[in-house]
């Protein structure tokens, strides 16, 4: 367990800079300010690319029936809709780089067929993040692009997007909000997480099926 945790967890540190920079729609038709603003930056192609390739695996995978394939369809023109809202948001980038990684949390966590690809992607996850004093299960994925993110969510009204930071040894990620500062350090299946006004409690990450 635990060497197959060290595998997953070290590609985190690795840059592997995807050739195509282009996002996974054709940017000659791109419409809304959202689309136009992906087509402009390369991180937010590097998302997309990632977030259309979990989708397709999702959508043509052998596991899924039709009955999940019409709601994977609905849900996923929702996202989009609610990507394209983010003109309105005060800092765009952000809210469109948010939108993706919670996209692709979402598709990892709930088709299996989503992860069954894993070395094509900069996606990990998800994992089971168990921290003292938090008495719920939290659900962790990574996002292995440049920079990197981390997305932790319990209890379905706790969500975080956090940034990837410098760290000398380890992986460590951070996102100041309107209530403060979060930190979330990780090295192996070992890690912790700080939260404003509080300590840092210890955590461990395990799989999920």
């Amino acid at each position: 367990m635990n060497l197959l945790l060290n595998s997953l967890f070290s590609s985190l540190l690795i840059a592997t800079a995807p050739a195509n920079q282009k996002p996974s729609f054709d940017c000659a038709k791109a419409q809304s300010s959202a689309e136009k603003m992906v087509c402009q930056n390369a991180e937010l192609a590097a998302l997309d690319r990632e977030v259309a390739r979990l989708y397709h695996l999702a959508l043509t995978g052998p596991h899924i029936n039709p009955e999940r394939k019409k709601e994977l369809t609905a849900m996923q023109i929702g996202w989009i809709k609610g990507r394209d809202d983010c003109w309105k948001a005060s800092n765009k980038k952000q809210c469109i780089i948010d939108h993706y990684v919670i996209r692709a949390h979402e598709l990892r966590q709930a088709y299996f067929d989503a992860r069954s690809q894993d070395n094509k992607g900069i996606t990990v996850g998800p994992f089971a993040l168990k921290c003292k004093g938090i008495n719920a299960e939290i659900s962790l994925s990574y996002i292995n692009s440049h920079p990197g993110y981390a997305y932790l969510t319990w209890l379905n009204e706790h969500s975080l997007v956090l940034k990837q930071a410098p760290s000398g040894s380890g992986a460590r990620y951070s996102a100041k909000l309107d209530d403060g500062q979060y930190e979330f350090w990780t090295k192996g299946n070992q890690a912790s997480l700080t939260t404003p006004g509080k300590s840092a409690v210890s955590c461990k990450l395990e799989p999920t099926g």
